[in-house]
């Protein structure tokens, strides 16, 4: 049954939902468009839910103030709130997690109770390969396509580009700016690190791997061989690029136009 002052058309839409309201608000102003769109909310309010399956789980007055468009956005929300999910899959496996702003297929995919979080573009802080059950992480912001997409744990993040930090899985307090930037070494799923760094530039930090923390990369290709290393400041396009392979860096100062340009483990 439904009470008088939502909307729902699809079969299975608001099917909970109570008649009467508890107390105040509770039940009330919710929309749902979709098969099974709400389809589990009781007393949750001011509800958004367009798509096949759309905020279906979603049962308590935790589930209030919320908005799932596209299939199978918000679809395991159970006591998150105040999310706003746009796209197929968008932010689909999140049970707990409040406060996340999703917009893009698979977008925030596999975060269990991360909160704070803001998603934009294909797969950003998505699905990724690793782990199968989900991870979690507050406070990132991950801008486009594959942006941060295998990390589990992360937390105080910032990835804006193509893939930029796509391969790294535990960061903390980092900024990923370009194309690729912190990109991680993809051979090394599991184990991709990163805290306080900053790269900045087209494929900074490129193929940055464990342990790659406190450094600052201002330009295109800046770092782009160090896997691992501490406490680096390279500055200008190619600086500290590093010769062909694998390499070590840690505390180098590199300023200028391929400053560094073919340095080995330093």
């Amino acid at each position: 049954a439904q009470a008088d002052t939502n909307t729902a058309a699809g079969i299975e839409s608001l099917n909970d939902t109570i008649d009467a309201p508890v107390s105040g608000p509770n039940g009330q102003a919710n929309t749902a468009y979709g098969y099974q769109a709400l389809k589990s909310n009781t007393v949750g309010y001011a509800n958004t839910a367009i798509g096949y399956k759309a905020l279906a789980t979603a049962a308590t007055l935790d589930n209030t103030a919320q908005t799932a468009i596209g299939a199978h956005a918000l679809e395991n929300s159970t006591t998150g709130g105040s999310n706003t999910a746009v796209g197929h899959d968008a932010c689909f496996k999140n049970t707990t997690g409040s406060a996340n702003t999703v917009f893009g297929k698979g977008a925030l995919y596999s975060n269990n109770t991360g909160s704070y979080n803001v998603a934009i573009g294909l797969d950003a802080f998505g699905t990724g390969t690793f782990p199968a059950a989900g991870k979690s992480g507050d406070y990132n912001v991950a801008i486009g396509t594959n942006a941060m997409t295998q990390a589990i744990n992360s937390n105080d993040n910032v990835a804006i580009g193509n893939e930029a930090s796509i391969s790294q899985t535990t960061l903390l307090n980092t900024v990923a700016i370009g194309s690729g930037a912190l990109r991680g070494d993809p051979t090394l799923t599991v184990t991709n690190a990163a805290t306080g760094t900053t790269a900045v530039g087209y494929r900074s930090g490129y193929i940055a791997g464990a342990g790659y923390n406190n450094n600052t990369l201002l330009g295109a290709y800046t770092g782009y061989h160090g896997t691992t290393g501490d406490q680096n400041v390279a500055i200008g396009t190619s600086a500290l690029y590093g010769s062909v392979g694998t390499q070590v860096f840690s505390q180098n100062v590199a300023v200028g136009f391929q400053s560094m340009y073919n340095a080995t483990s330093a």
